[in-house]
Order: C-alpha cells, then sequence, then structure tokens
C-alpha cells in the first residue's frame, strides 16, 4: 500500500467512526432524565423534510395562566403510544413531562434532544379563592398632657 491509500483509508475510518459515534450519542447516550410540569402549548409534527413530532410545553400550567412572560421547554417525541397520549391531553390540565436528554439530536428523531418518555397528567386541585383579611390599622393614640413644672429663678 502506498503512502497515498493509507492516508486516504485512515481518514475514512475516522469518518466513519465519527458518524457512527455521532449516531449512538444521538440515540443512546443520554446524559440527563428529569421531569419539568406545566401545560401542553403546542403539539404536532413539525419539519420540512423529515416530519418528527415537536412540542411546547408552558412551565407552570394551569388554567386561567397567561403565556406572557413564561418559561417555554421544547421537546421531541419519538415513541408512538407517547405521541398518542400527547395529542389526547387537554391544553389546559397541567402535566408532569420526564424526559431524556440525549448527547446529540438527529434529524430523523426530533428537533431537539429533549426526548419524552413518560407523560402524566395531574390532577385538578381546586382551591377557593379565600378573603384575605384587612389589615387594621394602628389606632393613634393621643398624647397626654403632661404637667409643666415651675420655672426655677
Amino acid at each position: 500500500m502506498t503512502i497515498g491509500k493509507k492516508i486516504f483509508s485512515s481518514i475514512f475510518v475516522i469518518i466513519i467512526l465519527v458518524i457512527a459515534f455521532w449516531i449512538v450519542g444521538g440515540i443512546y447516550i443520554v446524559v440527563d432524565s428529569k421531569f419539568r410540569s406545566g401545560s401542553v402549548n403546542k403539539f404536532g409534527k413539525d419539519g420540512f423534510l423529515l416530519k418528527t413530532h415537536e412540542g411546547t410545553l408552558l412551565m407552570g400550567g394551569g388554567e386561567g395562566m397567561m403565556a406572557n412572560g413564561r418559561e417555554t421547554f421544547s421537546f421531541s417525541v419519538a415513541d408512538d403510544k407517547m405521541i398518542a397520549a400527547l395529542e389526547a391531553v387537554d391544553s389546559r390540565k397541567t402535566v408532569k413531562l420526564w424526559y431524556d436528554k440525549t448527547l446529540f439530536s438527529l434529524p430523523w428523531r426530533g428537533n431537539t434532544n429533549y426526548f419524552i418518555t413518560k407523560l402524566e397528567v395531574m390532577p385538578d386541585i381546586y382551591m377557593p379563592q379565600q378573603q384575605m383579611p384587612q389589615p387594621q390599622m394602628p389606632q393613634q393614640q393621643i398624647p397626654q398632657q403632661t404637667q409643666q413644672l415651675p420655672k426655677q429663678p
């Protein structure tokens, strides 16, 4: 083998190894597993060429809350059972989404590297509005008149 062929074959092997690491890292290497709660703002297929299921969670969720100024969490879904479960969720419900963060995102799996693994719909908590007690103003005390001492010569 000539030097040129050795260099070419070495570069080819390195490129193949990098691509293999990218694919394995995007699917199997989980760097974080956590959950976030809120209300699902949007969910559906996204993408021009490769259609993937993407969604957005409004953090802190719940009915009657405004979306302005709230933090959002973008996620992807690759599992068919999770897709069906998320499509059935009412957007006014508060949910807890468990996710795995992978090392890389792969274009055919999703736009993000946050993949939903579990969905939990939180129970409605009815808290009647309680009237806050009105603060009582302290009564002003009227200073009592003091006796003046006679002046000394």
